[in-house]
């Protein structure tokens, strides 16, 4: 049970760094599996872009 738990912390550690790390044109190749995670990723990225700020935002 605490490997289940540590490897589901991980892959949540690793969709929002994903998640942060995206940009628009990025988004379809690295997430073309998860269509629900690339609609946010797609969000995000947009949202950045019209703010101008290319930092990570806080999920």
């Amino acid at each position: 049970n605490f490997i289940k738990d540590k490897l589901l912390h991980i892959f949540i550690s690793h969709i929002s760094f994903t998640l942060l790390s995206c940009t628009v044109a990025e988004c379809g190749s690295c997430l073309e599996r998860e269509s629900q995670i690339q609609r946010k990723c797609e969000e995000k990225a947009s949202v950045r872009e019209k703010s101008g700020n290319n930092g990570p935002r806080p999920l």
